[in-house]
């Protein structure tokens, strides 16, 4: 990048305690409705991996598939958080929330790094710090996958964009400890896999941008890809091997397609704007809008930050192919399912951002732009987490109060499977890891 833009860049900083607030907000849920989180416990795919570490040991456990996913640095994770925490569930949950309120710090400080005005970065970080949709992602402890990868891949960005916006050469530590964060990522999360090839779309567009100039990125940019390339060719052989529904993928390749369609439709604006039935002439509304804030943000950023939208919209597309080719054969409501938005909202909320502040800027009085922003946000997130207080008392019910009932009842069916809800854990063998681990 010139030495020019990089001199803009550096001297156009919002102060970094701007940042702070907004990932202490993501706490509130937790703070709030206590009562409710306290009731929830392991569910469904998370005795199947208890039962898996006991019967098949450790290390074997570690390193084999999770369904589709290889996920060896998710699993240490989650591990190390059970024995750590001596099977209590609520230690999951405090983990949970810590690393969300991380992401939502690192998703303001790429922001900030990138030049980003105070409101885009206010608001992108309180849409994704309040949003009542990550409901299922913070309540479930094998979830936090998700937080993990999502924390890695601003992270690498974060690292990556750095040397490019001071006009510096990546050197080599820089471009290894890239290799080893989108290998991280790519080994927390099936989607993971996208973190190197993300980076490697920004270089190929700031070398497409600016021709010879940024040859050098190419260099850092593989460092990233190539971790990302192993872990998705291996992921792709073992689900090849594993996964009956990808396996018959092959030759439902119009259902793939609906889906993917529909995934980048729906998301973000059917959760946050909730109360529509889905249908296609909604897909192609909602599609539409998106359309209109992609074209708007792109049309209304500086320069050097186009590059950067190029690359959340590469992220949004890649994560609705996969989803697309991997979840083609569960109902099309699923592809606006709660656990599918918090990605999304990490794409769509800057570039919301810099709408709404490209709009709050047209008044002529700065008083009145400042008071209209600050009624922008508190509206904003009051929307987003307004609906907490609806759905967590039925989910902490179904998904916590009623599993820890069944546990302590003494006419439970040996041979059921009301504990887990999972066919291979009954609920005697539930009850065995309970004993084993402590869980409670």
């Amino acid at each position: 990048m010139p030495e020019k833009s990089a001199h803009l860049i550096d001297r156009h900083k919002i102060a970094l305690g701007w940042l702070i607030p907004s990932p202490l907000f993501g706490f509130l849920p937790l703070y709030i409705y206590w009562e409710n989180f306290a009731k929830f416990y392991f569910q469904g795919d998370e005795w199947e991996q208890l039962h898996l570490i006991e019967s098949t040991g450790y290390w074997t456990w570690v390193f084999s598939f999770f369904g589709e996913n290889f996920v060896p640095v998710f699993k240490l994770f989650w591990s190390s958080i059970l024995f750590l925490g001596n099977g209590d569930y609520h230690v999951f949950l405090y983990v949970s929330f810590t690393v969300h309120a991380a992401v939502v710090f690192l998703l303001g400080y790429l922001l900030r790094m990138w030049s980003f005005g105070l409101i885009s970065i206010l608001f992108s970080q309180l849409v994704l710090a309040l949003n009542y949709t990550h409901i299922e992602i913070l309540n479930q402890s094998i979830q936090v996958s998700n937080l993990l990868s999502y924390c890695l891949l601003l992270i690498t960005l974060i690292v990556f964009s750095k040397p490019l916006l001071e006009g510096r050469v990546h050197s080599q530590r820089v471009c290894v400890f890239l290799s080893i964060l989108s290998a991280l990522g790519a080994l927390s999360f099936a989607r993971g896999i996208l973190i190197g090839a993300v980076v490697f779309l920004m270089a190929i567009t700031l070398l497409i941008s600016s021709k010879a100039k940024n040859k050098r990125l190419l260099r850092p940019a593989m460092f990233a890809l190539i971790p990302s390339l192993f872990v998705g060719i291996l992921v792709g052989i073992g689900t090849y091997i594993f996964s009956d529904n990808f396996a018959d993928s092959a030759s439902r390749l119009g259902l793939i397609t609906k889906h993917f369609l529909y995934q980048i439709s729906l998301n973000p604006w059917y959760q946050q704007i909730r109360g529509f039935h889905i249908k296609p002439s909604l897909a192609l509304l909602l599609f539409e809008l998106n359309v209109v804030f992609v074209f708007f943000a792109f049309h209304w950023v500086k320069d050097h930050q186009r590059p950067l939208i190029i690359l959340l919209l590469g992220f949004f597309l890649g994560n609705a192919f996969l989803l697309a080719l991997g979840r083609n054969h569960l109902p099309i409501d699923h592809v606006a399912g709660w656990r599918y938005q918090y990605g999304v909202l990490i794409v769509f909320a800057p570039m919301v951002g810099v709408v709404v502040e490209k709009i709050l800027n047209y008044p002529p009085f700065k008083f009145f732009r400042l008071t209209l922003g600050v009624l922008v946000l508190w509206s904003v997130s009051l929307w987003v987490f307004d609906v907490w207080k609806y759905h967590l008392p039925s989910w902490s019910r179904e998904r916590g109060t009623k599993i820890r009932d069944f546990a302590a009842s003494k006419d439970l069916d040996p041979a059921g499977h009301d504990i887990s809800q999972f066919f291979k854990v009954s609920n005697q063998r539930a009850l065995e890891l309970t004993e084993k681990y402590k869980l409670h």
